[in-house]
């Protein structure tokens, strides 16, 4: 990959689209799409075998929009990264593929309460914020929003009694995404 990554980013600087002291910081973000790329590909082939195409989304969705603004966990090589990510998305589609549709709400319920327990040990074990620069400041505004709104999404389902296996991938992809981050701190 790292071939490729220079091949592309050599082509690039040849053709005067970058200037020599911004090769690295375009060599790195080269290499971290093509890293997503394969690892969301095979997601996407993964989801198609087993018919769950819309529960892979929900639980991709609810890891990026998490991640992105929460932080978390980074691999220190794409192979770890790689079936770290895969493996947790192959054990939720197993999961939600054989688990009865009865067992749907009081998993749903038990994965609401576990993953309040990590929020509140989160908040309490947060390093100050005003420690934190505006940018870092905004961007834990922002996760701790995004964690409020989707609690009130989860209570709202709950108790329109409208829980799936859509809503299942989704929270166990929340609770990966807090244990992310709660690993990282």
């Amino acid at each position: 990959m790292a071939n490729i990554v220079n091949k592309i980013t050599l082509k690039i600087f040849q053709q005067g689209v970058v200037d020599e002291e911004n090769l690295p910081i375009i060599r790195y973000g080269l290499q971290a799409m093509i890293e997503v790329s394969i690892i969301v590909a095979t997601m996407l082939t993964i989801s198609i075998s087993f018919g769950r195409i819309i529960e892979a989304a929900a639980w991709m969705g609810t890891i990026i929009l998490c991640r992105s603004f929460g932080g978390g966990y980074h691999a220190k090589t794409f192979k770890s990264c790689y079936f770290i990510s895969v493996g947790a998305f192959i054990l939720t589609l197993v999961v939600v593929d054989i688990m009865p549709c009865r067992l749907f709400m009081p998993v749903t319920i038990a994965c609401f309460m576990i993953s309040i327990i990590l929020f509140i040990h989160s908040y309490i074990t947060a390093k100050q914020i005003r420690g934190l620069g505006i940018i870092d400041h905004l961007f834990y505004k922002v996760s701790m929003s995004i964690y409020i709104c989707y609690y009130f999404f989860i209570i709202f389902m709950i108790s329109l009694e409208i829980i799936n296996s859509v809503v299942v991938a989704s929270l166990f992809g929340f609770i990966i995404s807090q244990l992310s981050i709660e690993s990282n701190s």
